[in-house]
């Protein structure tokens, strides 16, 4: 499962991922470019000065692919089955999906609040 953790102080996707995440986010190529591997990924999220284990960059990028956030094409390896990832959207259209799904999150948590009000004005982009 995807854990979300909302840093009101920020106003970017900082707010929402870690770091490390979002390096990793920059680390996947857009949907016609070259998918990439976990391993990659981990390396060059390492190389950029955070210190995070090889089991957290495979997490997320599998709760990325879960959600149908990233795209992952299965392919086979000496060490067996694995995924590369790239988009399978633009960046907006990833940024709003995110958005949906922290609302959905927020309307079943807090069903008598009017956040169907609140996702509709975020999908029609006058929030």
């Amino acid at each position: 499962m995807f854990t979300v953790s909302i840093k009101a102080h920020s106003e970017s996707i900082s707010a929402i991922f870690k770091d490390w995440q979002i390096k990793a986010l920059a680390c996947i190529p857009n949907s016609n470019g070259t998918p990439i591997g976990s391993g990659p990924i981990y390396d060059l999220i390492n190389r950029k000065g955070c210190h995070i284990s090889r089991a957290s960059v495979i997490n997320f990028l599998e709760a990325l692919r879960k959600l149908d956030l990233i795209e992952g094409i299965l392919t086979t390896g000496k060490g067996g089955k694995r995924f590369d990832y790239k988009f399978n959207v633009d960046r907006s259209v990833f940024n709003l999906r995110v958005a949906l799904i922290i609302m959905g999150a927020l309307k079943k948590e807090y069903p008598d609040m009017y956040l169907e009000h609140v996702a509709d004005r975020v999908t029609r982009g006058t929030a």
